[in-house]
């Protein structure tokens, strides 16, 4: 048989809620109060995915391979209230979600960052480029002066707009 020596208990400020988690037991007293403020939360996080969801459908839909998109987050409803409001509080928010985004390409996972790297990737969006920039000679002659430009300008919209399950990821 084994002596293992007795551990002092942990004086760190957090040791009671660790000590919790690992016996599975809840953070928190579950109280009536407890419930209504986790749904306050989950319903103003919910507000603001709604919001960032509808805005990525715009961004999709109008802003696909627009070069300068200075108005990305307005959803086509370029106001002097609404420009005043962006640059006191929704830039935060919408540039935050944005890297959340981003992150996703660099943890990879699911499959889809391979095929963003594949060749297939690159034969499915070579037409649509060709067919977007038809009439504009000088970006038909970027493209191929720079062939990884418009590509990785089209990663981010395939990434908010493909089905997951379709690469196996979750």
């Amino acid at each position: 048989m084994v002596n293992t020596p007795q551990l002092e208990p942990s004086k760190h400020p957090l040791a009671d809620f660790i000590h919790r988690l690992e016996a599975g037991e809840a953070l928190l007293a579950d109280s009536p109060d407890r419930v209504l403020e986790v749904v306050a939360i989950l319903e103003s996080y919910g507000i603001v995915l709604d919001a960032y969801s509808r805005n990525l459908i715009y961004i999709a839909n109008e802003q696909f391979l627009v070069l300068f998109p200075f108005f990305k987050y307005f959803n086509g409803e370029v106001n002097p209230k609404k420009l005043l409001k962006f640059l006191y509080h929704d830039r935060i928010n919408y540039e935050y979600a944005e890297y959340c985004m981003k992150s996703m390409f660099w943890h990879g996972g699911g499959g889809l960052d391979s095929y963003l790297d594949s060749p297939d990737f690159r034969r499915a969006i070579e037409p649509v480029i060709q067919a977007k920039f038809k009439s504009n000679p000088l970006m038909l002659v970027l493209h191929r002066v720079f062939p990884e430009y418009l590509p990785e300008q089209i990663r981010p919209i395939k990434l908010t707009t493909v089905p997951w399950a379709s690469f196996g990821g979750s």
